[in-house]
């Protein structure tokens, strides 16, 4: 998947400043199933991995608003975001909000 931004450089160039008023700094990280496809249980590996990561990563680096915590999937990885999100996986406490693409909603 590839983003991109069509129109006035400058406009773009602000729009994604990482500036304290346009609400930055902002962090991005991607992650991997250790299989293919994801574990979609709350007690797998892959729910394990963010159960661990997101509170560490949140207290390794302060400059990161822990009330501006998202979570993208696309595909498989849309699956494992709404299973983050619905399934009571014990995550969900920690992410503002959740934006799965392309795939199927746990139920």
């Amino acid at each position: 998947m590839l983003g991109g931004v069509v129109g006035n450089k400058d406009l773009a160039a602000e729009a994604f400043s990482e500036a304290e008023e346009n609400g930055g700094p902002f962090c991005i990280s991607f992650h991997k199933s250790e299989g293919f496809p994801w574990d979609y249980s709350c007690d797998g590996n892959d729910a394990d991995h963010f159960k661990d990561f997101i509170p560490s990563i949140l207290t390794e680096f302060p400059a990161i608003n822990p009330e501006a915590v998202f979570l993208h999937g696309f595909s498989s990885g849309a699956i494992m975001t709404s299973t983050l999100m619905f399934a009571s996986c014990e995550v969900e406490q920690y992410i503002s909000g959740a934006a799965p693409y392309a795939g199927l909603i746990a139920r």
